[in-house]
Order: structure tokens, then C-alpha cells, then sequence
């Protein structure tokens, strides 16, 4: 189906196909949310390199919260990670400066 509008002026003499009307506005839409997620992932990546420090192939988690052993371990296997035994100079993480 092809629609032609009813004006005569040329700004606003388009050809629109009603399927690809339809495609273009699905695509838009696609787009929208593919920018929405862009920026959340992009805010949740700088949140973790804030917190998380990267060593060899290793990544730690550094935190300044006080708990007890019992208590770190359950943070860190909620965060898909487990505490460390840290036994190199080397592999000790330090803040960024």
C-alpha cells in the first residue's frame, strides 16, 4: 500500500510504503532500547572498575567494609567471587592513584 500525502508542498511530498513504515518505526524503537541499555551497561561497567582491580588474570573485589570472616565470605559468594589467600607482594591491589 503505498499512501501519498494530501498536501502539495514538496517538503512534505514523501512516499511512504505502509511496510516499511512499520519497519522503520520498529527499528526506531529497536534503537531506543539498544541506547538504553548501551548507557546502563556502560554505568554498570564503570561501577565495577571502581570496586574490582584487575591483577595477571585475576579480579578482586576491594572493600572497605568491616565484617567478619563469616560475613565477607557471604558478600563475596553473593558477588560470584570467594575471599583470597594474597601471597606475593606482587598480587597485592593496591588503590588507584
Amino acid at each position: 500500500m503505498i499512501s501519498r500525502p494530501t498536501s502539495a508542498d514538496p517538503t512534505h511530498a514523501s512516499y511512504i510504503q505502509g511496510d516499511r513504515l512499520q519497519s522503520h518505526d520498529a527499528s526506531t524503537e529497536e534503537r531506543k532500547q539498544l541506547e538504553a541499555r548501551l548507557s546502563n551497561l556502560t554505568k554498570e561497567r564503570d561501577q565495577l572498575q571502581r570496586s574490582w582491580r584487575k591483577f595477571d588474570i585475576s579480579c578482586y573485589f576491594v572493600s572497605t567494609a568491616k565484617k567478619n570472616w563469616t560475613l565477607s565470605r557471604q558478600d563475596c559468594i553473593a558477588r560470584g567471587a570467594d575471599l583470597v589467600i594474597i601471597d606475593s607482594k606482587d598480587e597485592q591491589v593496591r588503590k588507584k592513584v
